[in-house]
């Protein structure tokens, strides 16, 4: 399977991290969540199936963004749904 990146790109206080909860509520009310960290904020892995999908709702620039790539890609998420920044480092890193 192709692996896949869906970055939510924007400035901040735009809804980023709103939306990638949603996304994360949806998915967790059908399949197990196996990792779930709540700060206010998500990271998180989901089984689809035998697609893994990795979650992480914080994008700024001096978030927990950049350790939990490294961690999605360590698990082998085949999918990462994540929060950016417009440009930068977090857009850079994604």
């Amino acid at each position: 399977m192709q692996k896949l990146v869906i970055a939510n790109r924007g400035s901040k206080e735009q809804g980023k991290t709103s939306s990638i909860r949603e996304v994360f509520n949806f998915l967790a009310a059908k399949y197990p969540t196996n990792v779930y960290i709540n700060y206010g904020d998500i990271m998180a892995t989901i089984q689809i199936g035998d697609v893994l999908v990795g979650l992480e709702s914080q994008g700024d620039p001096s978030s927990r963004i950049f350790d939990s790539l490294k961690k999605f890609v360590e698990l082998g998420c085949d999918v990462i749904v994540c929060a950016c920044r417009s440009y930068g480092d977090t857009t850079d890193t994604v």
